[in-house]
C-alpha cells in the first residue's frame, strides 16, 4: 500500500465511524479531500488570512495562537491527530483570521476547500449534520478549556492534557507547552518533577 492510500485510509477510518456519514457520504468527502504536508514551523494559517479550508489531521501535531500587545506568542490550542484545524470564526464568517496555526513538526494532513465542502452539503445534508457537530464539539471543547482556567489549578490542567495525549506532550516545546496552560515555563518544569 503506497503513502497516500495509507493517509485516505486513516481518514476515511476516522469519517466511518461517525454514525452521521453513509460510505457514499465519506467517498464524497475523500474525493475533494487533498494530501498537504507541512514542514516543522510551517504555517497553515497566519493572522489576516481569508480561510476558505478545513484540514484532517493525518500525522504530526500543530498549535493555534496570537500575538498579544506584546506581540508575544499565546496558544491557546494544540491539534493533534485525527483532529479537524481551521481558523474556525474565519472559516464560517468570511472575516480574516485572529490567529495564526503552525505546525510542530512534520504535520499531514487531508485538506477540504470550503467551496467544495459546500457544494457537497448542498445535497448531502448528512455532512452538513457532521459539520454542525464538529462545530458544536469545537464550541463545547473552548468552553471547556475557559472553564479550566477558572477552576482547576495549572497541575490538574497538565495532568489532564498528559492523559489525553501521553504520546505527544513530551514534544512539544516547554514554553509553548506553558503558554498553553497560562503559566510560566518553570511553573511547568516544576510540575513535571511532581508528576514524573
Amino acid at each position: 500500500m503506497n503513502m497516500s492510500n495509507m493517509k485516505d485510509n486513516k481518514f476515511q477510518l476516522y469519517l466511518a465511524s461517525s454514525t452521521l456519514l453513509d460510505d457514499s457520504d465519506i467517498d464524497a468527502l475523500v474525493q475533494i479531500a487533498k494530501p498537504r504536508f507541512l514542514e516543522k514551523g510551517a504555517y497553515l494559517i497566519r493572522e489576516s488570512q481569508i480561510v476558505d479550508e478545513i484540514g484532517f489531521v493525518v500525522d504530526g501535531f500543530l498549535h493555534s495562537y496570537y500575538l498579544d500587545h506584546n506581540q508575544e506568542e499565546k496558544t491557546y490550542c494544540l491539534v493533534f491527530p485525527s483532529e479537524f484545524v481551521t481558523a474556525y470564526s474565519s472559516f464560517l464568517t468570511g472575516q480574516h483570521s485572529n490567529i495564526y496555526v503552525r505546525a510542530l513538526n512534520q504535520v499531514s494532513l487531508n485538506v477540504i476547500s470550503k467551496v467544495d465542502l459546500l457544494r457537497l452539503m448542498e445535497t448531502r445534508p448528512n455532512l452538513k449534520n457532521m459539520f454542525h457537530s464538529l462545530t458544536e464539539a469545537y464550541l463545547v471543547k473552548l468552553e471547556n478549556r475557559f472553564f479550566q482556567f477558572q477552576k482547576d489549578y495549572a497541575k490538574t490542567r497538565y495532568n489532564e492534557l498528559l492523559n489525553e495525549h501521553p504520546e505527544f506532550i513530551r514534544h512539544i516545546p516547554l514554553k509553548l507547552l506553558a503558554s498553553y496552560l497560562g503559566i510560566t515555563p518553570r511553573h511547568l518544569s516544576r510540575i513535571r518533577r511532581i508528576l514524573d
